[in-house]
């Protein structure tokens, strides 16, 4: 059970995947659950492939508009007066793209809310841990994860795309003199990636694809093994989720399960340690409900929380490849709400809160909110 009841969810916005999941009954051209909660409807998108040097397929179709009272913006991108970062937003989301991380993603803000906080050395994109056994001139240890902004990817190719529906508006390559880039209502980063080790060699290739629109942000990760010597590497970490210190209530889903649910400490400990498909917590500071989705357990992974000072750490630890034709594919999501309280468990008192289900896998995944 969450301990803190402080929270509730506004009109949300979801793919047709979820839709389908949560079986929402379509009235007068409103999405209805059976909680009661209302979605408003919006014209359905689906984004194809652009490009046969990508492998990974996007497919996303997000509700429009998002949430109530909020205006229409449309999607934009832009390349920062250095060339090094690239700034993307759609919707009430928005977030950038560091070339000082291998171009990875870095904090994601709903609206004012900084629902992915990573700044400093905090990094959200996927990276392995390399047996190397190396050292630096000093004696120290050389840095054993490979990838964003520990040792940097070798990067092929990066581009920018928007899209309006299923109508592809540009297709710009991420370089100096990027002109900004303005219209649709979704923005896809694409990255074709290596991760060369000095000691080891080529250990794996990255597809890495990223679709920000206005009912969340969307990972797709290719992870295919190199010719390299692939058994030096110990695990991988696809994606990791850094919450800003003010979150506190927690719960984790496997399928309709809850594995366990908490209160994010400052001890510098770890803990859950598990298999999820799905993660919820909670800012009472912004009034921000935090959701994260996997349509897989994906077997052999698991979560754990390092409850950092700084911040609250949620790893996805994946097992190194057991062959040179284990490609692994991943999939992520990311979206928030507003809110003033969370519990996993139905509340004593049931005014005021409302009962949420969401995909956590094959299945679904159900918590309670309060406005």
């Amino acid at each position: 059970m969450i301990k803190k009841y402080t929270q509730a969810i506004g009109p949300a916005q979801l793919s047709r995947f979820w839709r389908a999941r949560l079986g929402l009954l379509v009235i007068s051209g409103a999405f209805v659950c059976a909680s009661g909660l209302t979605l408003a409807a919006g014209p359905a998108s689906t984004l194809p492939t652009t490009s046969t040097s990508f492998e990974q397929p996007v497919s996303f179709d997000p509700l429009r508009p998002v949430f109530k009272g909020t205006p229409a913006t449309q999607a934009r991108a832009s390349l920062s007066a250095d060339g090094k970062t690239l700034e993307v937003s759609a919707g009430d989301y928005r977030t950038r793209f560091d070339s000082r991380t291998s171009w990875t993603m870095r904090s994601v803000f709903y609206k004012t809310a900084n629902i992915d906080q990573s700044e400093g050395g905090a990094f959200l994109q996927c990276v392995l841990n390399e047996n190397h056994g190396q050292v630096d001139a000093s004696g120290k240890k050389v840095d054993p994860f490979l990838g964003s902004g520990h040792r940097p990817e070798q990067i092929d190719q990066l581009v920018v795309e928007l899209y309006s529906g299923t109508k592809r508006l540009s297709r710009e390559a991420v370089a100096p003199g990027l002109k900004p880039q303005v219209g649709g209502d979704t923005v896809v980063v694409r990255k074709l990636s290596r991760f060369v080790s000095a000691y080891n060699g080529l250990l794996m290739k990255l597809d890495y694809t990223t679709v920000i629109t206005p009912a969340g942000v969307e990972q797709y990760a290719r992870l295919t093994p190199g010719d390299g010597d692939i058994t030096k590497i110990n695990f991988f970490y696809p994606v990791m989720q850094m919450y800003p210190n003010a979150t506190q209530d927690w719960a984790a889903f496997l399928g309709a399960q809850v594995v366990e649910a908490g209160v994010f400490k400052d001890d510098n400990s770890f803990s859950l340690g598990k298999r999820l498909s799905a993660f919820v917590t909670f800012n009472p500071e912004t009034k921000t409900g935090i959701y994260i989705y996997h349509p897989s357990d994906y077997a052999g992974g698991q979560h754990s929380i390092w409850h950092r000072k700084g911040d609250n750490k949620l790893y996805f630890k994946y097992p190194r490849f057991k062959s040179v034709d284990d490609v692994r594919d991943y999939r992520f999501f990311l979206t928030a709400f507003p809110c003033t309280g969370l519990t996993s468990e139905p509340p004593a008192e049931s005014a005021g809160w409302k009962a949420v289900s969401l995909p956590s896998g094959g299945e679904t995944a159900q918590f309670w909110i309060k406005e």
